[in-house]
């Protein structure tokens, strides 16, 4: 899991590999990221399968599409 907060968007995006779909929602990590990420008025996104170097080019197709 990959998780990264884009303080210019307010936004936490979280990536999650395809083999931890799974259980990431029961993850430490991703649980205080979201508490984190709330607390501060964040979005939090959730990007599930795929490769990580995926995640750029979504984060910047929201921010294009004005939901960043």
């Amino acid at each position: 899991m990959t998780i990264k907060t884009d303080p210019a968007a307010r936004r936490c995006n979280i990536w999650v590999s395809y083999g931890e779909q799974a259980g990431y929602t029961q993850s430490p990590a991703y649980r205080q990221a979201v508490r984190q990420a709330h607390a501060k008025g964040y979005r939090v996104c959730v990007f599930v399968g795929g490769e990580a170097p995926l995640l750029p080019g979504v984060a910047a197709l929201l921010d294009h599409q004005g939901l960043g």
